[in-house]
């Protein structure tokens, strides 16, 4: 029972310090609020965009339910 006891402390501790030192603990789940982050645009520009700097393009496509 002790052991048990004792590893849920130090299971705590861990979660609760590792809690406490991540980077962005107040933004997350947040959306980029700076349009310096990230420069949209249409796909057929960003393909011509990523030809021309020899890079690679990562499409999200979605839609609602």
């Amino acid at each position: 029972m002790k052991n048990i006891v004792i590893a849920i402390v130090a299971l705590t501790t861990v979660i609760l310090i590792a809690y406490s030192v991540s980077p962005d603990k107040n933004n997350q789940g947040t959306k980029a609020e700076s349009s310096d982050d990230i420069t949209w645009v249409k796909f057929d520009t960003g393909l011509k965009l990523a030809a021309e700097d020899n890079k690679y393009v990562m499409a999200y496509f979605w839609r609602p339910r």
